[in-house]
């Protein structure tokens, strides 16, 4: 009863329930959320770290890599710093040290010659009216206990993340390759990249590696299998080391399998007896406070998203990586990171399946403790939720205020005690509280101001991604004024119509509150879940928007308060932030939007795949090229894109198809949609060529290398088939030739065709009198050619069955 009683209290004070309560609800989940973020650090909320993943067994060999490879290490080293010096000195460019042609060949013929498979890849970016380009050199070691179907990578950028040179990274990377190449141990290859930088060389070889690169970056000759993990290199001076510090931040916040992370600890304190630091922590004393400060510093690097090393490049393809970096003046010097590399390899090459059983959420607050996503969740959760408890707040409020003079006074229990209510006042009663329940919402005008709003910002993300860099400081500051004149005009727009429109009701604004919060509190709970620090930094700058109404009283006062509410929401907007942290940092805006652009425009896989088909959708020549990107996307469901991707791209392809439709382009179309695909079996790449079969030959007939057409695209080791199409239309005959033809092709084809002439009797051999091959036509006689398979002596034509 007395539960009874409190509730039909609440109900007759709407103002403490629709007013009070939901601010001091929203207010104590910011407070409980801070707090609970700042009691992580504590040993009852945190844990020791563990290797889940038994096979790694960090530490449990012993590492060989000593001795005379020293002497090799230190020739390798002088030979590419003359090699450096003399570009220095020819090009006059001061202290600077660039990296010359002559020291990027001296790596391959140091790769060649030490028995790897070498190839070369160059690209180019352009982000902000700035062009990267460069040339990427790797090796594969082929496992001689493996069959070529994973593989691991060891990453050594000639320039660091903080652009210094990385000699001596880059000179242990091909003392390793020379020495891994002579072991038999290997159950998975080795892939030794060596790029001109930390940013851009890294992501172009990530991405051609799994064909989501652009039109400017070249595709990769030599490829191996998936990518269990990879470890860059970093040693960027002369003198001995004293501690490790492992970098494992990702772009977007994402973060490696922690078992990884894990082991490099293992090995590096356990084993080599070298200290392991994170987070630039370099005297960490296991102290509350230091705790805070290195989780305060993973949380700022994981909000802002930005790449922390060429290892977090590989994030995005669920390929765990870490960056090793040698740091202070001490006695371990580059064979005891070797060692330590060596070790993390052996405990890679262990993996029975990808790194899987450990966390890819967490906090780390020391090299030996965590916290996991279950434990840090809520606290964000919490300051999410406050914005959900002020919207239905609002919206509640909303209905009730409609009709509030008459269901106000309800309160007849003190003042009707003695004398009895008849029934019809009873229902009188119910039937004016329901019409309170039930009141009507304008809801038209709040819904279109929220959502155009909502759209409004991508203007400044269009603009801020596509001008050049020397104009985002006054871009930012003309924003900046719009940002302080856009509400202005908008609350004096609503408020008295400027004589263009009716003023709105005290109800559209608890309306359009009440959406914009749902919308904020909606999104960063969804958000903390894949990035928890960014939704926990939105919500706290964004904290006093729950508080934040439409003041009533004496115009002096309202004036007054409203006017200091105005200055505080702008000084807590995003320009001001941005320019407030500039400021406070020293860091010129045009470096920190730049750097953003460039995140933009390269780190981000989707849009860089993309990009080709969103400008190429319009004419019709560019619809004919934009179908093969969206195609590639297709074929690549094995290494790493997830439903809603897929899903993006066969969109893409039907909205490629209309488009092409309207300009008589279908055909053509469909026809791009079944050559272009991409033959990476047995090495072998091609593009292809159709001929469209005349209309009476009836669908399905095989003949001269017709095709059916299959749903499910998958490409295996000299096999391919066909993206489903619309079989109503004539069959095309489809061909690929070759274009890069690799030494050792033709011989590997010539392979596969003898493997299918063995399992095919003569009865089955299938004639072709033409064939296209690299634009020409050759005649072909017929048992020349087997079913699926079209060779012609002096060079080959691959067909697809």
């Amino acid at each position: 009863m007395a539960l009874k009683s409190a509730i039909r209290n609440l109900r007759n004070k709407p103002q403490f329930l629709f007013v009070c309560l939901p601010n001091i609800l929203s207010f104590l989940c910011i407070v409980v959320g801070v707090a609970w973020l700042l009691l992580l650090p504590l040993d009852d909320n945190s844990r020791r770290t563990y290797i889940s993943e038994n096979a790694l067994l960090p530490g449990q060999v012993h590492a060989y890599f000593t001795g005379s490879e020293q002497n090799i290490f230190r020739g390798y080293k002088q030979e590419l710093q003359s090699l450096l010096n003399e570009g220095r000195e020819t090009e006059s460019q001061g202290d600077e040290v660039e990296v010359t042609p002559a020291a990027s060949n001296k790596v391959h013929s140091i790769l060649q010659a030490a028995g790897l498979k070498v190839a070369t890849q160059k690209y180019e970016y352009t982000s902000s009216g700035v062009t990267h380009q460069g040339e990427n050199i790797y090796g594969i070691i082929h496992a001689p206990r493996g069959d070529a179907t994973e593989a691991i990578v060891l990453v050594a950028a000639w320039k660091t993340a903080d652009d210094e040179l990385n000699l001596k990274g880059v000179t242990l990377a091909l003392t390793l390759a020379r020495y891994f190449k002579r072991w038999s141990l290997w159950s998975k290859d080795i892939i030794f990249l060596f790029t001109p930088d930390s940013k851009t060389g890294t992501q172009a070889w990530i991405d051609a590696y799994h064909d989501l690169h652009p039109e400017s970056v070249q595709p990769l000759p030599l490829k191996s299998g998936a990518l269990q993990g990879a470890v860059v290199i970093e040693f960027p001076f002369d003198h001995n080391f004293q501690k490790l510090h492992i970098v494992y931040d990702g772009v977007n916040g994402q973060l490696p399998n922690l078992d990884l992370f894990n082991t490099a600890v293992a090995i590096a304190g356990g084993q080599m007896g070298i200290g392991a630091n994170l987070q630039e922590m370099w005297e960490h004393d296991d102290s509350y406070e230091a705790r805070l400060q290195t989780m305060m510093r993973g949380m700022t690097k994981q909000g802002l998203g930005y790449a922390t090393g060429a290892h977090s490049s590989f994030m995005p393809y669920h390929i765990d990586a870490i960056t090793l970096q040698p740091k202070g003046e001490g006695w371990e010097d580059e064979m005891a990171l070797g060692r330590t590399i060596e070790s993390i390899c052996r405990s890679l090459n262990n993996l029975l399946e990808h790194l899987h059983q450990s966390f890819f959420f967490y906090l780390l607050m020391h090299s030996n403790r965590f916290v996991s996503i279950g434990t840090y969740l809520p606290s964000a959760m919490l300051i999410a939720g406050n914005f959900t408890i002020m919207a239905i707040a609002l919206w509640m409020r909303t209905g009730y205020y409609s009709d509030s003079k008459a269901t106000a006074p309800v309160d007849s229990d003190s003042k009707n005690t003695k004398q009895p209510k008849s029934g019809s006042q009873d229902d009188e009663n119910k039937a004016k509280i329901n019409g309170a329940a039930l009141a009507e919402r304008l809801m038209a005008l709040p819904l279109t101001l929220v959502t155009g709003l909502h759209l409004l910002g991508l203007v400044p993300l269009w603009i801020f991604n596509n001008i050049f860099h020397q104009y985002f400081t006054m871009a930012t500051y003309v924003f900046v004024g719009v940002d302080i004149v856009l509400p202005l005009f908008l609350a004096a727009l609503l408020s008295n119509g400027l004589g263009v429109a009716k003023p709105i009701v005290p109800q559209q604004y608890h309306l359009i509150k009440s959406f914009a919060l749902l919308l904020l509190g909606l999104s960063l709970s969804t958000l903390a879940t894949l990035n928890f620090s960014l939704s926990f930094m939105i919500g706290l700058l964004c904290a006093p928007l729950s508080f934040v109404g439409r003041l009533e009283g004496a115009a002096p006062l309202r004036y007054g308060v409203s006017s200091l509410g105005f200055v505080l929401l702008n000084l807590l907007s995003p320009p001001i932030v941005v320019l407030g942290v500039c400021q406070y940092t020293g860091v010129s805006v045009e470096s920190v939007l730049t750097q953003a652009a460039f995140g933009w425009n390269v780190w981000d896989i989707l849009a860089s795949a993309l990009d080709p088909v969103t400008k190429l959708i319009h004419t019709s020549i560019p619809v004919l090229q934009s179908v093969p990107h969206a195609i590639n996307l297709l074929h690549i469901q094995h290494l790493g894109l997830n439903p809603v991707d897929l899903r993006n791209a066969r969109n893409l392809i039907n909205r490629t198809l209309q488009q092409a439709q309207r300009q008589s382009l279908h055909n053509q179309v469909l026809d791009l949609i079944g050559l272009h695909l991409s033959l990476r079996g047995n090495g072998i790449e091609g593009k292809g060529t159709v001929v469209r079969r005349s209309p009476e030959d009836h669908l399905g007939q095989r003949r001269q290398g017709d095709f059916l057409v299959e749903e499910d695209t998958h490409i295996v080791s000299g096999q391919i088939t066909a993206v489903k199409g619309e079989e109503q239309l004539s069959q095309p005959v489809v061909r690929c030739r070759g274009e890069r033809i690799q030494n050792g092709v033709q011989e590997e084809l010539a392979k596969v065709v003898d493997g299918v002439g063995d399992q095919r009797s003569d009865t089955e051999v299938v004639g072709a009198r033409e064939a296209l091959v690299f634009g020409e036509v050759f005649e072909v006689d017929a048992g020349q050619v087997q079913e699926g398979v079209f060779v012609e002596r002096g060079k080959f034509l691959f067909s697809l069955e």
